[in-house]
């Protein structure tokens, strides 16, 4: 059962901090509470104005008013993830209980578990603003500390998790490469670390950090290795994938465009995927196979360009066709 209180009322039982404001509207569950899904500890998750999406039978009773935070005199149960993804702020999280979650991301809240914290994948506790005091033991399969506060005040028996502290463990030459420890617990996914980090901060499932999920997360992984296009899965060894690999912005070496390029089948390489790798590197068109005819296929490339003059000079001399030549005459006329 719900009920609206000021943390005035309940700054002892709840040991809530000083300093928030006597005059604060806390929202108490009397008993244990067990929720379906995620609880979105955010202020934009609804607890400025009481439309709290994760709690949606408390609306009529918070009538309108910002909720500073949520005290549950008992435990509370998550089928979800508790996700605190705000680094900054967010409101606070009292549980005189155990807390059991799939997953926790602890940011800019106040959290006081007052029994264990019960985590069946991942705690990962980031940035300095918010703090996380656990009385009874952390139960995890991982804890991810990233500069937070954590204060584990049980004695660690029944749990002998991974502790991965990202202060010690972050590559000084490559900000995006994987930490050894959490590699493994990943089963050496080839995700880069600020997407990993990205999905703990966002409660994602363990199992959707092992592969990239989206279009954008798979053009990353084959940037950071071409060789990774070979991975693709089916359903996105298509043009629209292609051209994103091939994007202006593609941070590849030329070399390394030409390895990409041989890797894709030939039903896939498309006019305008061909005239994408074109326009990173010319000579990338020299791995086209046999039945492309490399004479039309630069012509028709170089013909298609604006400013041909930025490319001219890395065409193969063989290749470069006399409409070629006045094409390049004609632009150079004009600028």
């Amino acid at each position: 059962m719900f009920s609206l209180k000021t943390s005035g009322e309940l700054r002892t039982a709840f040991s809530i901090p000083s300093w928030v404001e006597e005059s604060d509207t806390m929202l108490l569950h009397a008993g244990d509470l067990h929720l379906d899904g995620d609880l979105a500890l955010d202020w934009n998750a609804g607890w400025d104005d009481g439309a709290i999406i994760s709690l949606p039978a408390v609306t009529a009773t918070a009538g309108g008013k910002s909720i500073r935070g949520l005290c549950i005199d008992g435990s509370l149960h998550i089928s979800g993830a508790l996700i605190n993804a705000d680094g900054d702020s967010a409101p606070l999280l009292l549980v005189s209980g155990a807390l059991h979650a799939r997953q926790a991301s602890c940011g800019g809240a106040y959290i006081r578990v007052g029994g264990d914290l019960v985590v069946e994948e991942v705690v990962y506790a980031h940035y300095n603003h918010g703090e996380l005091i656990v009385h009874g033991e952390i139960i995890a399969q991982a804890l991810v500390n990233d500069d937070h506060a954590v204060d584990q005040r049980g004695k660690q028996g029944r749990s002998k998790h991974l502790y991965i502290d990202m202060s010690q463990c972050r590559d000084a030459d490559d900000d995006k490469r994987l930490p050894a420890p959490l590699k493994k617990l990943l089963k050496n996914t080839p995700l880069s670390l600020d997407v990993v980090l990205e999905g703990l901060r966002q409660g994602r499932k363990l199992s959707t950090l092992e592969t990239p999920q989206t279009k954008e997360e798979w053009r990353d992984v084959v940037w950071r290795d071409f060789t990774r296009v070979a991975k693709l899965p089916k359903e996105l060894r298509n043009e629209d994938m292609y051209l994103m690999l091939l994007a202006p912005e593609c941070p590849l070496q030329r070399a390394e465009v030409h390895e990409l390029l041989a890797k894709i089948p030939a039903r896939q390489l498309t006019a305008p995927v061909r005239l994408a790798a074109f326009k990173l590197s010319p000579k990338s068109l020299l791995q086209l196979p046999m039945q492309f005819d490399l004479q039309r296929e630069y012509e028709d490339c170089f013909l298609a360009l604006d400013k041909p003059q930025l490319l001219a000079a890395e065409i193969p001399s063989q290749f470069m066709s006399p409409a070629m030549s006045r094409h390049l005459s004609a632009r150079d006329a004009t600028t």
